[in-house]
């Protein structure tokens, strides 16, 4: 295993494994919950191609898609989404996606406390704009819930350092 490779590999294993955390919580209940990574690549025509993967490249762009499953009749509410930024990628700004109308809010500060973009922030006495490349989490607040023997799907990208 070359050693982008194996950077990769780590890369994707440590988000995943953030995720079957969360769904090890959600399994106790009604909600399951799974994260899956995609490498974006065009194909010879130029059209966009999203291949599963656990290992990129540096540079790579990859997908991350929360699937939040009801399992039960019954809707779920009150459901929050929150996906992990890796140390070694970077948040792609506007590729937030929710299947349903949901407030979106981003941490810079490891998932400690959320808000709205833009971040701004009072860098020497002048009103900043903290980048998209700084986040460390995503957070979606759907403002419905997920249906019985339902699943909605939430994405976001993020680019290899």
């Amino acid at each position: 295993m070359n050693i982008k490779t194996k950077f990769a590999s780590l890369l994707i294993a440590g988000t995943l494994a953030i995720s079957a955390a969360a769904a090890f919580a959600a399994d106790k209940g009604p909600l399951q919950i799974a994260m899956n990574a995609y490498a974006i690549s065009t194909d010879a025509q130029g059209n966009e191609v999203a291949t599963a993967t656990k290992e990129v490249d540096r540079k790579s762009t990859v997908e991350f898609r929360a699937v939040y499953k009801n399992n039960s009749a019954d809707e779920l509410s009150n459901v929050m989404v929150v996906g992990p930024i890796p140390k070694t990628t970077e948040y792609q700004a506007d590729t937030a996606h929710a299947p349903v109308d949901a407030a979106f809010e981003v941490s810079i500060d490891g998932g400690k406390t959320f808000e709205g973009e833009p971040v701004k922030r009072m860098v020497e006495n002048v009103e900043t704009i903290i980048p998209a490349s700084q986040y460390t989490h995503v957070r979606w607040m759907p403002t419905e819930g997920i249906p019985g023997n339902a699943e909605q799907v939430y994405s976001y990208r993020v680019k290899v350092k």
